[in-house]
């Protein structure tokens, strides 16, 4: 596999662990609070909040990857951009949050910056 194919994958990997750990976290953690003042810490919620801090925690082993392979000012960037992306498009399926207009002309302009971001120095 190529260096560019393992790269895509670990910032999709990454995109998809963080954003799953933020959504089962942001929609399971109310209830979980409430099982936990009731003493059922083996509740669904608890552990869907458990499961999505599992996630997250491997979005960070992906990450140190990530960082290990590119230089830090490509890699930041980029990797913030395609999360914050991940997360606002599973905001909209998984929490039913609605999503303006100024929020997708904001997401197109952060995959030209990753666009422009991931050309690396000297290629303006």
């Amino acid at each position: 596999m190529s260096r560019l194919a393992v790269t895509v994958l670990l910032y999709a990997g990454y995109a998809v662990t963080t954003s799953a750990g933020l959504l089962l976290v942001k929609y399971w953690l109310p209830a979980a609070r409430l099982a936990w003042r009731s003493g059922d810490a083996w509740s669904r919620p608890t552990l869907s909040v458990g499961a999505g801090a599992l996630l997250y925690m491997l979005s960070f082993a992906l990450w140190l990857l990530i960082v290990e392979r590119l230089p830090l000012s490509i890699a930041f960037p980029t990797a913030i951009g395609v999360s914050m992306i991940a997360i606002a498009l599973g905001s909209v399926l998984v929490l039913s949050e609605g999503i303006g207009s100024g929020q997708i002309i904001g997401m197109l302009l952060i995959l030209a910056g990753i666009a422009l971001v991931a050309r690396g120095p000297g290629a303006g």
